[in-house]
């Protein structure tokens, strides 16, 4: 039966169709009006709104705006277009008749499904249905039996409805009895809006729903849903007052609306862009190295230079008026062979921070010669922020530094790559402390152990640290535990922000330790380690743009597509790669949200690299296995992206069959940590050494047969540098 009833009303709509006058116009920019009559009083008003014609916007109803006529608020908000939106719960005053029951226990004219306006949810709606909402660059409608969702932080409008009409393109055989009805539909590419509204009563045909889901898809719908219907209905055009004929006689006060913008002036804020356009085989940039392969040696953080506090480590100094360093001014690192690099040293780690900045730029650290047309730290007008950077150094143990802007800086060494040291090896993200689940903050002064002991051979850790949900402003340190906290810093935050940053922690005799100047909150991944005779050797290279979506021609341009890995090749990388040190930074994003970097070969793990809010630029590096030789990035919210590379982790050549042969046992470590002052806990997860395509772990005894090997050798006057087997690769 619900076939044969479903098949009659297609007929008799398609027989309305074909008799019936279609009168289109265009009365505002983006906005394309169709009014169809037709036999039996058929009488329609709809509109094809296209969400990315410059100037049209959407608006709902604020909780506090409830209970008007459609077109007293769409004046009051000077709207060009609006129609009533949800079902609601009526006054108590109300006259009988009714289908729907009076407000008891809920405010008057509370809509059934829920709603929000300028990102605040509606209070005591009554239920979740479906739903229509709007945020930075998007429009997504919601299917109750499919995807229902609740309000989201994304969410700057949203309206709920009731049954749905079309889902994913295919009409729907729900169905009610003819009466004056009011729909909303949205096109698969999420860049057209569809409203409707059929006259019914007093001498008016109506529509049936499956008739409404119908029209809806006829007008382009994939997703369509009822919104309140009968002596509600009300379709409202400036300058034409309510064009549809209420079936009360005069418009009915309504709980909420749906009101359209299109002054053709300002950008449309909610149009779903375009994906971005790939060009997989566009030309890689050149990678060029600097020196050769170098192991890390990790220091317990020391300050090299504050520029608040003068000039000393540093050569070449211009100052502006009011003491910041000039913009586009270049100042030699002089101060990293005092601070205890030595000789034949290729590579520094530095946390470098801007601080105090008199506007919007960035700041490029390198080793010699011009400055490369990439960047290392963004940074807006006042504040803190500070990024890791891996720079390459000259013969004479000295780095090369400018910035754009006007801004003061500041440099802390927590080590250096040279002839002797640890190697790296990345692995799969492992969370280590996340406080929320804990229950409560990192004390304001108080040092807690976010990573526990670890074998004797790890020398330091690659963490990633995100501060968030701080009660103030402030900065966080990372250092080893057991050797005193040094006067210097790793992420800077400010009240309730959430920030990330990469660290190269030494391990101390417990652990690696943090500390805050304000109560925050703190979640640490485990990206890799650093250990004595085994992983990868860091190889300079001159700092190089692999990616700037923003320019066109490259591996991609245009903004990311949300939350889809998009593919950056790296075909030019030196031989035995194993991972990459990157700058990766987003810039004009359209929503607060975050992105991550990550090997294609393996799925993205869950964790994220840089936090960002709408319209920042942030800037943080990231060490990545690459033995596939591609990266991935995705984000959740649309943002162009940035990608620099500044160093990459080689596999120097060595006999697996010399080094393998005395055999050996591998270094197990502590994953997991407590915020309980001076307390760690946990075991090895089980897939905490994960190896990248090509890399191997070296036996501990062989790395003794290793360092008799190289001793014989230094003592006949040769220089052997400690280096790992390929091994067997590890099973993922």
């Amino acid at each position: 039966m619900r076939s044969e009833r479903l098949a009659q009303c297609l007929a008799l709509l398609a027989s309305c169709s074909a008799f019936a006058l279609d009168v289109w116009e265009q009365p505002f920019t983006g906005v394309r009006h169709l009014h169809r009559t037709g036999p039996a009083n058929v009488d329609v008003h709809a509109a094809v709104i296209d969400l990315c014609a410059r100037g049209v916007s959407v608006r709902h109803t604020g909780f506090d705006e409830r209970g008007q006529r459609t077109s007293a608020f769409a004046e009051s908000v000077g709207a060009q277009l609006a129609i009533n939106a949800d079902f609601f719960c009526r006054p108590q005053d109300v006259g009988p008749g009714s289908i729907f029951a009076p407000c008891v226990g809920h405010a008057p004219y509370t809509t059934y499904g829920q709603a929000a306006h300028d990102g605040q949810a509606w209070p005591g709606t009554l239920r979740l249905d479906s739903l229509l909402a709007f945020g930075a660059d998007r429009a997504e409608m919601f299917d109750p039996d499919v995807d229902h969702a609740p309000i989201a932080p994304w969410m700057r409008e949203a309206l709920g409805g009731h049954w749905s009409l079309v889902r994913d393109g295919v009409l729907l055989p729900y169905d009610c009895p003819l009466a004056p009805q009011t729909g909303v539909g949205l096109t698969a590419d999420h860049q057209r809006l569809i409203v409707a509204v059929a006259d019914g009563r007093n001498g008016w045909r109506g529509m049936t729903c499956v008739e409404l889901g119908a029209l809806l898809q006829e007008l382009g719908a994939d997703r369509a849903f009822a919104l309140d219907s009968g002596g509600s209905s009300t379709f409202w055009l400036q300058g034409r007052g309510v064009l549809n004929h209420p079936s009360d006689g005069s418009e009915r006060v309504v709980a909420s609306h749906l009101a359209v913008f299109a002054d053709g002036r300002s950008p449309p804020p909610f149009c779903q862009e375009a994906a971005p356009t790939l060009a997989p085989s566009s030309p890689g940039a050149t990678v060029v190295t600097s020196g050769a392969p170098g192991w890390f040696t990790a220091v317990s953080p020391v300050r090299l230079f504050d520029t608040r506090q003068g000039n000393a480590g540093l050569d070449g100094v211009r100052r502006t008026a009011t003491g910041e360093l000039e913009a586009g001014s270049t100042v030699v690192v002089t101060g990293l062979a005092a601070a205890g690099v030595p000789p034949g040293a290729t590579a520094a780690a530095l946390n470098l921070t801007a601080v105090d900045a008199t506007g919007a730029g960035y700041a490029t650290a390198w080793a010699e010669g011009l400055a490369p047309a990439t960047s290392t730290l963004n940074f807006a007008p006042g504040g803190a922020v500070a990024n890791l950077t891996f720079t390459g150094l000259a013969a004479d143990r000295a780095a090369r530094l400018s910035t754009s802007a006007p801004t003061q800086l500041i440099a802390d060494l927590t080590g250096y790559f040279g002839p002797h040291g640890a190697g790296f090896t990345p692995e799969a993200p492992v969370r280590l402390l996340d406080s929320r689940a804990q229950g409560h903050r990192l004390t304001a002064g108080q040092p807690a152990v976010i990573a526990g002991a670890q074998g004797p051979a790890t020398r330091a850790l690659a963490l990633s640290v995100t501060a968030t949900q701080a009660v103030g402003a402030g900065y966080l340190t990372v250092f080893p535990c057991g050797e005193g906290i040094p006067g210097t810093s790793t992420v800077n935050f400010a009240t309730n922000q959430t920030v990330a940053a990469l660290a190269l922690a030494k391990v101390g005799p417990t652990g690696v330790c943090a500390v805050a100047s304000a109560d925050t909150h703190l979640v640490v991944d485990r990206l890799g380690s650093f250990t004595e005779g085994s992983g990868l050797a860091y190889l300079p290279v001159a700092p190089v743009r692999l990616l700037d979506s923003r320019a066109p021609g490259g591996a991609w341009s245009g903004r990311t597509a949300r939350d889809q890995p998009l593919r950056l090749p790296l075909a030019t990388l030196p031989p035995r790669t194993g991972a990459v040190a990157v700058t990766l930074t987003v810039t004009e994003p359209l929503d607060d949200g975050y992105a991550a970097i990550f090997p294609c070969a393996r799925p993205w793990p869950g964790t994220s690299n840089v936090n960002f809010r709408s319209g920042e630029t942030v800037a943080v590096s990231a060490l990545v296995a690459s033995g596939a030789g591609d990266l991935c990035l995705v984000s959740n919210a649309r943002t162009h992206v940035v990608v620099d590379l500044t160093g990459v982790f080689v596999e120097p050549a060595l006999s697996t069959a010399a080094a393998a042969a005395d055999g050996g046992a591998l270094d197990a470590s502590p994953l997991t940590a407590s915020l309980v002052p001076g307390a760690a806990q946990g075991t090895p997860a089980a897939d905490a050494l994960v190896c990248s395509a090509g890399v191997g772990v070296l036996p501990l005894l062989a790395l003794a047969a290793l360092r008799r090997r190289r001793q014989q050798a230094e003592g006949a006057g040769n220089k052997v540098p400690m280096r790992p087997s390929k091994g067997v690769p590890c099973s993922t």
